[in-house]
């Protein structure tokens, strides 16, 4: 199920799927949890990363969690 991960430490055979952490995508269930890369951010369980609105933003790590996470890049 998109927007969320499946527990690939579960070892029950049977995993269970967890919600899409803040910061980190998640485009299947039998896929792990991605971070978002640089310029981008995702609120949890979500399917993308959604980049900052404006074209001279970015963030100032990975695994960004709100739009505020965005900043003006270097000379703006």
């Amino acid at each position: 199920m998109a927007g969320s991960y499946v527990n690939t430490s579960d070892t029950s055979g049977t995993p269970n799927c967890l919600p899409c952490n803040s910061g980190f995508q998640c485009l299947g269930s039998d896929l792990l949890q991605k971070a978002c890369p640089l310029g981008t951010y995702a609120r949890s369980k979500s399917v993308v990363c959604t980049a900052c609105k404006l074209s001279h933003a970015t963030t100032l790590m990975e695994a960004a969690r709100s739009e505020d996470d965005c900043c003006c890049d270097v000379g703006f």
